[in-house]
This record gives structure tokens, sequence and C-alpha cells, in this order.
């Protein structure tokens, strides 16, 4: 699969930001699968690398997470950023959104989450970028905290395959 730089990934995103809630009908199922294994609801705090429009952020903080979890998102795109932000508008005192720079830094103390998560992200960067991301997550990550993450494969049926190419 083609990977996209820091600069077309986030113009890409702040193009079609308005039009991800759409993929929901073949990201749905592995996203469940996620939360069923992340025991969400004994984290305490949950970073998520590429959060989007939000709306995974607010499926977890809706009926996974507890009331006292605090949860941070990032995003490359301008446009992404503020839909999360007005999505997670409810939960304003436990849950943020920050623009990322594109490098996969965040500005967070060591072993801070308990949960990392990352849906449908890996896929789109390269080599390096996954290395750092996973050095990153293990940086922030507590002791016995989980990285969850969901991707694209390569697609097992012709219409899952065609999606996987697209």
């Amino acid at each position: 699969m083609a990977t996209l730089s820091h600069q077309e990934a986030k113009g890409f995103y702040d193009r079609v930001g308005a039009w991800q809630d759409a993929q929901g009908w073949y990201e749905d199922r592995a996203t469940s699968d996620l939360v069923a294994h992340s025991d969400l609801p004994s984290a305490r705090s949950v970073f998520e690398f590429g959060c989007g429009t939000g709306r995974f952020a607010e499926r977890i903080l809706r009926a996974h997470l507890q009331a006292e979890c605090a949860y941070l998102g990032a995003d490359i795109s301008e446009t992404m950023v503020e839909l999360a932000t007005e999505r997670l508008a409810p939960w304003t005192a436990r849950a943020r959104v920050e623009m990322s720079t594109g490098d996969m830094q965040v500005n967070a103390r060591e072993h801070e989450f308990d949960r990392v998560i990352s849906n449908y992200v890996r896929d789109l960067l390269s080599e390096q970028d996954v290395t750092a991301l996973l050095a990153e997550a293990r940086r922030i990550l507590a002791p016995g905290g989980r990285l969850c993450l969901t991707g694209l494969g390569l697609g097992t049926t012709p219409l899952s395959r065609l999606v996987a190419n697209l």
C-alpha cells in the first residue's frame, strides 16, 4: 500500500474530513472488535492518534469509558480537529483534541496513558513513521497499558480488496 507524506495526509483530510464518517460501514466491525478487547472500562486515560472526526472518541466516551477517564486525541488535519472538538463538546471537562504536526511525538509525560489507540492510520504511514509511532506509544503507555490498533489488510473478498486498494 502507498503511504502519504504528512503534507499529503493533511491536505487530503482537510478536503474530505466532513465525509469521513461515511466510512463506518467498513470500519465499525474492526473498531467494535478493538473495543471488545481493549478493556476500556478500566482505562484511566486514553490517547488516540489520528482521531479524525471524533466519531470513535464519542462512541467510547458515551458508552465505554468511566466518567473519570481522561481522553486526548490528536490529528494532523485542521478540519478533523475542528470536527472532533465540536463533536466532543459534551465532554470538554475530560476530553480534548490537539493539532499534530505530523511527527510522532506526543505532548505527554512518560507513562501518562493506559490506552493508546489508533484506527486506520498506520496504513497511511511510512515504515519510519510506524517505527516512531510505536516507540512513542511505548514511551507514553503506562506499565500494563494497551496499544490498540485497527487497520486495513489486503482484503479477503473481492469487495474488501477493492476497498483496501482504493
